[in-house]
């Protein structure tokens, strides 16, 4: 059973390797999560061609939310259908998971998507969510980390095993990266995609941009902050240079009409909107927090830690062609590693152990 809180409208890339995983060595598939936000149309044709048989239990994101105290004993019922192995993932699912498993015989696994105590992050984080971690690690069989960070946090809980797994797995497109970008337009074009939240931190990129001429950036996504960000636009005289774009489906279009890839997020575990911008051969000028650390080195772009280290890999990339070009390649490349073929792989390993197959996991 894999448990995860809220469904996304039809299978997606987060919950897709434990399927085809579970699928090439024959085990029945069950997905437990809150489905009220799906297609429910397509989510029953991706269930049904890949064998999955849908739960759906009332996760609510909100920990405190009474949801939850209903999905509690929805998961309680579920399990009494005597499983194997318990997948759990995002924190809601993996707290509740993991304490409905300890009445159960049943192997638990549970995948961080990043912790929410890191390097840097508030004293309260430390303080509150690392004991409850900690606590919860004494009956969690394997768990997966996702960086290299936290890897070597989880090295400090109590969990039976540990593994490092890149990602969740990202599908490499076979279509060739445009090595013609700089003909599609006279300026140079940058491009960031996430919600407009503060932990997507677009103001700091915005407020560099004021710096350059004959450059536009494009940014991707919507949320709360979007009032706030098109005054601070309005405010430096950029409405003509940043575009606020909104909700897209056509994101790998418009990163491949891109120069450069920017990702400002103070938080993330393993982002896949760097994947996205790797796989179109973008260089790309990212924080430097754990999960952006893991993607991009000085061979495919410049991680920064302030407003100079912005505006000074923001420089390097604009004024020279040749080496976005260069970047842009190395990163194609640097991608395969975390391909999701290479995470099937683990996750076909794991569930052959877990299910009573004597073989070794490559982590």
């Amino acid at each position: 059973m894999f448990v995860t809180s809220l469904s996304g409208k039809r299978l997606n890339r987060f919950m897709m390797a434990s399927v085809l995983a579970s699928k090439e060595i024959g085990y029945e598939f069950h997905l437990a999560c809150n489905t009220n936000n799906s297609n429910k149309f397509l989510y029953a044709k991706d269930c049904r061609k890949h064998g999955v048989i849908l739960h759906h239990i009332d996760f609510n994101r909100n920990p405190i939310n009474f949801a939850n105290i209903k999905a509690f004993f929805q998961l309680i019922q579920l399990l009494r259908e005597k499983f194997d192995i318990i997948h759990t993932n995002t924190p809601i699912g993996g707290l509740l998971g993991r304490i409905v498993s300890i009445g159960f015989k049943i192997k638990v696994i549970y995948t961080a998507h990043g912790f929410h105590f890191y390097k840097g992050s508030p004293l309260f984080n430390w303080l509150f969510f690392y004991p409850v971690e900690f606590l919860l690690s004494f009956f969690t069989d394997v768990l997966i980390t996702i960086n290299n960070e936290d890897f070597e946090t989880s090295k400090r809980l109590k969990a039976k095993s540990n593994y490092y797994v890149p990602g969740v797995g990202y599908e490499i497109s076979s279509i060739a990266r445009n090595n013609n970008k700089d003909s599609i337009s006279k300026k140079v074009r940058l491009i960031s995609v996430g919600e407009l939240n503060s932990n997507k931190n677009h103001e700091i990129v915005i407020k560099a941009i004021s710096n350059f001429n004959n450059v536009e950036y494009y940014i991707c996504g919507e949320g709360d902050k979007r009032s706030k960000l098109e005054k601070l636009i309005k405010l430096l005289g950029l409405t003509k240079v940043i575009k606020l774009l909104g909700y897209r489906t056509d994101v790998k279009d418009l990163l491949n009409k891109s120069h450069i890839f920017v990702f400002p997020s103070i938080r993330e575990g393993l982002p896949i909107s760097i994947m996205e911008a790797m796989d179109a051969g973008l260089p790309c000028v990212v924080s430097n927090i754990r999960g952006n650390r893991d993607l991009i080195d000085s061979n495919g772009g410049f991680l920064f830690n302030d407003v100079d280290g912005l505006f000074f890999g923001l420089k390097k990339l604009i004024n020279d062609s040749n080496l976005r070009s260069k970047m842009g390649s190395y990163n194609k490349e640097r991608l395969k590693h975390f391909s999701i073929e290479k995470v099937i792989r683990f996750h076909v390993d794991l569930y052959k152990s877990l299910g009573g197959y004597n073989e070794k996991i490559v982590g």
